[in-house]
């Protein structure tokens, strides 16, 4: 049995990566890091509370609510990258020195 069936689970959520920034060739992307924790709730009026898309639909009487939790409550040998290098262009002016 996983740990996330007998108690909340909590991990790690990335959100997408922004767009490359820099100047010219070599560039950096970045992306917000969070540790959440996912809880299943039980209601017994589901009509009541209000569903976003990406939850349990509203005939059922589950949702999984997200929590941010301290960043120590996941693990960090797992932690996704938050910076990476991206490649802007290969058509960037240099230098030379001529004959």
């Amino acid at each position: 049995m996983r740990l996330c069936e007998t108690a909340p689970c909590v991990k790690w959520v990335s959100s997408e990566w922004t767009e490359c920034q820099g100047t010219c060739e070599l560039g950096t992307q970045e992306r917000h890091i969070r540790c959440v924790r996912h809880t299943s709730v039980y209601t017994s009026s589901p009509e009541s509370v209000t569903w976003h898309s990406s939850e349990v639909p509203p005939d059922t009487n589950n949702m999984v609510v997200e929590q941010e939790v301290s960043p120590s409550a996941c693990e960090s040998q797992s932690k996704p990258l938050e910076k990476r290098s991206c490649l802007l262009s290969t058509d960037c002016p240099y230098w030379y020195q001529g004959p």
